[in-house]
């Protein structure tokens, strides 16, 4: 019995084993990129205070767009067409709150003012965007902003 099993494996694989183990070498991605490529970027920092979120600059240029692999950060960016349909994305940390030594507790020191700047693909479509702090400084705070997004 055991000199068969040998000779039936070896049947099975010249019937419909694959010659090679792994992927098909097509199918391989050859190279990696760890940032999209640069294209026109609807370039916008915010202001965060007390008070709320506001515009300080808006302005087309050519970059790479703000990754959007992770939603779960403490500030939403939404990115808003005319009709109101979703164009973009993103979050980001909380531009209030710092990790600082020697502040005890948690570690976290809240600012009186921060700012964060954020790039959206197809600048030509962004009529506004939508700030909603989920944790932190500003929790709950929901406001949409008009952008402009003038030629580069």
């Amino acid at each position: 019995m055991t000199r068969l099993t040998p000779l039936f494996v070896l049947a099975l694989c010249a019937t419909g084993c694959p010659t090679s183990v792994g992927p098909n070498p097509e199918d391989v991605p050859d190279r990696q990129e760890l940032a999209p490529g640069i294209k026109p970027v609807l370039e916008i920092t915010l202001e965060a205070t007390e008070g709320g979120y506001r515009v300080l600059d808006s302005a087309r240029r050519m970059g790479s767009p703000t990754l959007a692999i992770i939603q779960s950060r403490d500030v939403l960016i939404r990115a808003y067409d005319s009709s109101g349909s979703v164009i973009e994305s993103v979050s980001v940390a909380n531009p209030r709150q710092t990790r600082a030594a020697g502040t005890g507790g948690s570690g976290n020191l809240i600012l009186p003012r921060g700012t964060v700047t954020v790039r959206l693909p197809a600048p030509e479509r962004i009529a506004s965007v939508e700030v909603v702090v989920r944790r932190g400084p500003n929790e709950n705070y929901r406001q949409m902003l008009r952008v402009r997004s003038g030629p580069p």
